[in-house]
């Protein structure tokens, strides 16, 4: 819509089996939290504090850190 490249990241739970549906919890600023989303996911599934899940992050294709906090400023601010 807005002509704009994203970087999408998905996660699948440990033992995910294929053609079986699961929640979605996705994540926005992926760059910075798809890693602390998938841990948190991976952990409360593990203890039955929650259902598997799939996790997916939208972030962007930067190149180093300046270009991603100017993406991550256009669409955050």
């Amino acid at each position: 819509v807005n002509g704009r490249t994203y970087r999408i990241m998905a996660w699948l739970p440990e033992g995910a089996v294929a053609g079986k549906q699961y929640p979605a919890l996705y994540v926005l600023d992926g760059n910075f939290y798809f890693g602390t989303a998938t841990d948190a996911a991976a952990r409360m599934s593990f203890s039955n504090s929650i259902a598997p899940l799939i996790v997916v992050g939208i972030g962007y294709p930067a190149q180093g850190q300046r270009q991603l906090w100017t993406e991550r400023s256009y669409d955050l601010t």
